[in-house]
């Protein structure tokens, strides 16, 4: 018998579970927040190295007196932490307008300060729900050895200290805040964000100048901060010659605030308009509220361009990329800006940008912007609109393949996602090969499970209002299975397209929340809240207000009704922290099944088993 040479084959590694933790990140109600986070999460799953899964946050609102606020985020941090022990499944692939495959748990949170919580509200209210998902992980999935990437230093990353450390698990943490300054000028909250970079295995800024600003603010962390930019699908965007565009088109993609230089915007256009009467200006994207849209409408008469300028919704990347392959220019007027996305999608779909000098999209034109586009001082209409005059001018100088060549490689989602899963192996250690327990499965084993559709829901938005804001952008099948118990206050609720509408007679008179500001502290803050707001004042110390459970009473029978006469399982969901406390004397007792997320959590279970469109 002859000895055969011995061949050894080499294992293909498994996999490296990766739970992203992210507050932006993209929901029914608002498909384009945190896109980046997504777009970034689906390049590095598409490795076949990473299996990411998401957890996200949908925020009930606290509102009233400073009492109420604490006894309404007590009731929701007990209600979350309960549902999510036994939801099933806690991840969901929910796919609104991201990969189908991608597992995201959404997890009802309190949004409001309290008393205990203070500024670090956003913090405190995340840590908590976070440590008890670790604390489920590692009793039913026996996960195997990670990584925890958060995506912002405050409130995320801070809070996935918890989750990591539960987990046994290095943390990474991905920076892309523009006002980082902002949230690092108050004592406690600076003090939460060096503890997060103190833990983190890495911290990643997505552009050179962002972390510079952190280096400068966290000496002692400087070592592990790097650059690493946004991974932009530039596959999506195709590039378009110049014949084929619309002449003098010129093209702004994003929300329509003050702090992304729309009235900068405007104002150039009508300069460069007088200058070159074909300009047309296409804005894509919405207003926070339609106070602050109809402010740009007004702003655009009083300077005479109403007629130029197009006020548009919001579409999808494919509308996205069909308004770049037909824009002649693309203008970028934000005074500040971490990165840019819609800057590198204009590039790669063969449009010159004009854009101010930023910081991220500064870095995103090169060293040598008049290559690609032009780049002028901030808050300066008369120099933006000379840029976009003399850009258009000289637009049939600009070769499609080169612009889009300048950004391909740099922050192509390919090429970003190698240098991710270079972080995430260091992270793990040398072999980048997690140590997996005998019998260990993959986080979301269970996400998308067939036969996860919602069934019957009881949504409890007493807060008209508010129930018009959330409930409205849901898919009309999933609207008819709702049992809507809201007050009997005037709203714009669509109220005909529910399954029933319960209205109830309670306290309607909802306080704001009161969030962290810039308040006079001790005795001094209370004389000042009291002579600017006396009734509130006044209110808020005797406890009443929304959030008083004697007044939410009728609420709770509303609901208690509803379960016993609905012969099936019910689904209970209240909205804000109000709603919980109507709900909470239900849950003590084990009446209705209370959700683990919100709204975004109904809507992705929906969506995962009928595949419906947001906008249907």
């Amino acid at each position: 018998m002859t000895d055969e040479p011995v061949i050894a084959v080499a294992e293909t590694p498994a996999p490296i579970d990766v739970i992203v933790v992210a507050s932006w990140f993209p929901a029914y109600d608002d498909a384009g927040a945190g896109r980046f986070v997504a777009d970034q999460t689906e390049a590095v799953a598409a490795t076949g190295a990473v299996r990411p899964a998401v957890i996200s946050f949908d925020g009930a609102r606290l509102s009233g007196g400073a009492r109420s606020r604490s006894r309404q985020a007590d009731t929701v941090l007990k209600a979350s932490i309960a549902a999510l022990r036994r939801a099933s499944p806690l991840f969901v692939a929910p796919a609104w307008g991201i990969d189908p495959a991608l597992p995201v748990a959404r997890l009802s949170v309190a949004d409001g300060q309290t008393r205990t919580a203070g500024a670090e509200h956003a913090v405190v209210q995340r840590e908590s729900v976070l440590r008890a998902v670790a604390e489920r992980l590692l009793a039913t999935e026996r996960p195997p050895r990670g990584v925890v990437h958060a995506h912002t230093v405050y409130p995320d990353g801070a809070a996935a200290v918890t989750l990591a450390e539960g987990l046994g698990w290095p943390l990474v943490i991905t920076e892309h805040s523009s006002f980082v300054d902002r949230i690092v000028a108050t004592p406690a909250l600076r003090a939460r964000y060096e503890g997060a970079l103190a833990k983190a295995q890495s911290v990643l800024a997505v552009s050179e100048m962002l972390a510079g600003e952190l280096r400068n603010a966290f000496p002692d962390h400087a070592a592990k901060i790097a650059v690493l930019p946004n991974a932009v699908p530039v596959e999506l965007f195709q590039s378009a010659e110049t014949n084929e565009r619309v002449e003098d088109q010129l093209l702004f993609v994003g929300y329509r605030k003050s702090t992304k230089g729309i009235d900068n915007l405007l104002r150039a256009v009508a300069l460069a308009h007088e200058r070159r009467p074909a300009i047309r200006l296409r804005l894509l994207g919405r207003s926070p509220d339609e106070t602050i849209e109809a402010r740009w409408q007004a702003t655009a008469a009083e300077l005479g361009i109403s007629a130029v300028v197009a006020f548009e919704p919001a579409v999808d990347r494919a509308g996205i990329a069909a308004a770049m392959a037909q824009a002649s220019l693309f203008v970028h007027p934000s005074p500040r800006e971490t990165f840019g996305v819609v800057a590198v999608e204009a590039l790669a779909s063969g449009l010159p940008v004009v854009a101010t000098d930023s910081g991220g999209v500064s870095e995103i034109l090169g060293p040598n912007p008049a290559e690609v586009g032009a780049l002028v001082a901030v808050d300066d209409p008369e120099a933006l609109a000379d840029a976009i005059v003399r850009t258009l001018e000289r637009r049939d100088s600009f070769d499609p393949d080169a612009l889009r060549a300048s950004v391909e490689r740099r922050f192509g989602a390919v090429f970003v996602a190698e240098r991710l899963l270079v972080v995430y192996r260091e992270a793990l250690g040398s072999d980048g090969v997690g140590d997996a327990p005998a019998g260990s499965v993959p986080i979301a084993a269970d996400a998308g499970v067939a036969g996860t559709a919602p069934g019957r829901t009881v949504v409890v938005a007493l807060d008209r209002a508010r129930a018009a804001l959330r409930l409205s952008p849901l898919p009309d099948g999933l609207r008819q299975n709702i049992d809507l118990v809201t007050s009997t206050e005037p709203s714009a609720v669509e109220l005909q397209r529910f399954r029933s509408v319960t209205e109830v007679a309670i306290d309607t008179d909802w306080q704001p929340p009161v969030r962290a500001g810039r308040r006079r502290p001790g005795l001094a803050g209370r004389l000042q809240r009291l002579a600017t707001d006396p009734v509130g004042t006044v209110l808020r110390r005797l406890g009443r207000g929304a959030g008083s459970e004697p007044s939410l009473r009728p609420a709770t029978e509303a609901v208690q009704r509803l379960i016993a006469g609905a012969g099936e399982p019910v689904e209970v969901l209240p909205l804000d922290g109000h709603d919980y406390l109507a709900v909470e004397p239900l849950r003590e007792k084990g009446a209705g099944r209370l959700s683990s997320g919100g709204t975004r959590r109904l809507a992705d279970l929906w969506h995962a088993a009928n595949g419906s469109d947001p906008a249907e």
